[in-house]
């Protein structure tokens, strides 16, 4: 039995796809016999699952969390894996917390670190306190990537910012990002439409994600065409933020109120039920889909036809398996026709769905994810 370290920014029920997937990854690595420890700064409701032990930092990664982490690495004879989810901003003091990354990668002994997010990035006319925000989040890799046994990476895309800037010991890994949603639907799809009150004849399109401003503004461009160019269509919204996206959609276009439909937060369950009752999934990302879109992940899982887009963070895989249909990340116009060609084709559809499962079963599937994971030690 190995011990694991886990530390993380957010942890369920909080809502996000770093705790989803720290979750996922915490209860995969208990079930195959090895000892968790999940450290984050403080656990509200947290699920119960067996084997997994949850420990409240005290503090957002500053001196209490610091002091909790070190009890817990003198506790082992043999030092323990300490397994960092790693994203900037989540870690307090404005997304630069070089202080906490210097101490850790400096004390943990066995440091493995899963990039999910890197930098922020330089935008040309942005204010001066971003570009030194995006010069900070690039001097945090130096810790962290010179003292990490690995360095773990959610899409490919990430790896030259890491062979940049982290004086790197060994090469970055891709580790995809499994679904965090059931496998399968339990309810018919009919019954599920009904509940939600969407026609069981009506052509319908989800997005299921945060819907934060920086993942939404392709989709935001590309809703009112998508839904003009169909009369009957209607889009659902899937996910805690759908309700202000749907807001803001109707500010603009008051007209198309009854085809945007915007659920909420849902179970985990509820959610897989909608995606399968539903035509296809469109997710238009600005930086192209990536392993790193767990959101996606759900509807690959369930063989749900999913339409989107392909831009500089999008790795060859996509292209290269066929299993989603691709339009360019910075044409909304080009996305609404492959939308509407794709609908069109219903031999085309089943296909999608066929490869989208098998893509997911050889390549994101928790199980593999783990079998990633554990191939080194």
């Amino acid at each position: 039995m190995r011990a694991w370290l886990i530390v993380t920014p957010e942890y369920p029920p909080d809502l996000g796809g770093v705790g989803d997937f720290t979750r996922t990854i915490a209860r995969g690595l208990s079930e195959r016999g090895e000892r968790v420890q999940v450290f984050a700064p403080s656990f509200q409701q947290p699920p119960a699952d067996p084997g997994v032990e949850l420990m409240a930092l005290g503090d957002r990664f500053l001196q209490r969390s610091c002091l909790t982490l070190d009890r817990a690495l003198r506790q082992h004879s043999t030092p323990p894996i300490v397994l960092l989810q790693y994203v900037p901003h989540g870690f307090g003091l404005s997304g630069l917390n070089l202080p906490f990354f210097t101490w850790l990668a400096a004390r943990a002994a066995r440091l493995w670190v899963m990039f999910h997010e890197v930098v922020f990035p330089f935008v040309p006319g942005q204010p001066f306190r971003r570009d030194l925000r995006a010069v900070g989040t690039r001097l945090m890799l130096v810790p962290l990537g010179s003292r990490a046994e690995r360095c773990l990476i959610s899409t490919e895309g990430w790896a030259p910012y890491l062979r940049t800037w982290a004086r790197l010991r060994s090469e970055p890994e891709w580790l995809p990002v499994p679904s965090s949603l059931p496998a399968r639907a339990e309810r018919p799809a009919a019954a599920v439409r009904e509940a939600l009150g969407l026609s069981s004849g009506a052509e319908v399109l989800f997005h299921f994600g945060t819907y934060s401003p920086a993942v939404v503004e392709p989709l935001q461009a590309a809703a009112p065409s998508l839904l003009d160019s169909r009369p009957g269509r209607v889009l659902l919204l899937l996910g805690r933020g759908g309700e202000g996206f749907r807001a803001e959609l109707l500010r603009r276009r008051p007209d198309l109120g009854a085809r945007v439909v915007a659920t909420g937060a849902l179970p985990a369950q509820a959610i897989a039920d909608a995606m399968a009752a539903c035509d296809a999934g469109i997710y238009p990302f600005p930086d192209g889909v990536s392993g790193r879109r767990s959101s996606l992940m759900a509807a690959l899982q369930l063989g749900v036809p999913v339409l989107t887009t392909e831009g500089r963070l999008s790795e060859r895989l996509w292209r290269a398996s066929r299993a989603v249909a691709l339009a360019p990340a910075t044409d909304a116009a080009a996305f609404v026709d492959l939308v509407d060609r794709t609908l069109s084709d219903r031999a085309e559809l089943a296909r999608l769905g066929a490869a989208e499962r098998e893509l997911y079963d050889s390549f994101f599937a928790r199980e593999r994810c783990l079998e990633r994971l554990l191939a080194v030690d």
